[in-house]
């Protein structure tokens, strides 16, 4: 994804590749998946055996909903963690973000659709600067607290006060409460 002169994101070819393979994978997934149960209700007996779907039985046609639901996940999994690597769309995210959103692509990754992914970027673009004032004051609360305040040699106030440490923030403004100032 780039940005372009407004604040809207405009997807990259590639990201529109991906979530069309995407599309095109769930699309034939499904459809095969209907495909098999309509032939197990001719047939009169379950296609969905270890020994025809190896390595996975999926079960019996009343469970082709489910079948499919679990489809649609691996296939979303796969897809977000493609667009991880070849776009590079998580940079925008902290450490804790992304180990959150990790955790829901085990648990139940959200739809790779091209509108939930632009609204995914968009979210983090807007809120880019909050997100790496958190992960530098994670990064400040994980220090050792013999690092922090024990060893003479690396003693660290209380409070640390950080001002100007991101792109256009006005260095002069110093003494009380700023916007600007971001308190550990």
């Amino acid at each position: 994804m780039t940005q372009n002169q407004g604040s809207e994101p405009v997807p990259a070819s590639r990201t529109g590749q991906l979530i069309s393979a995407r599309d095109m994978a769930m699309q034939k997934f499904e459809e095969g998946m209907r495909l098999i149960s309509e032939a197990s209700e001719l047939c009169g007996l379950s296609l969905f055996t270890s020994r025809i779907m190896q390595p996975n039985a999926f079960g019996l046609p009343s469970s082709l909903d489910r079948t499919i639901e679990e489809g649609r996940k691996e296939i979303d999994r796969k897809t977000w963690k493609r667009l991880f690597e070849e776009t590079g769309m998580d940079r925008y995210w902290n450490h804790k973000q992304k180990e959150a959103f990790n955790e829901s692509l085990r648990t139940d990754p959200p739809v790779a659709s091209l509108e939930i992914v632009k609204g995914t970027l968009q979210h983090a673009l807007a809120n880019r600067r909050d997100t790496l004032a958190e992960g530098f004051v994670d990064v400040l609360n994980k220090l050792d607290r013999s690092f922090k305040s024990n060893a003479r040699q690396y003693t660290m106030p209380k409070k640390l006060v950080l001002r100007g440490i991101f792109p256009g923030v006005n260095v002069l403004r110093y003494n009380g409460f700023s916007q600007d100032n971001h308190f550990c």
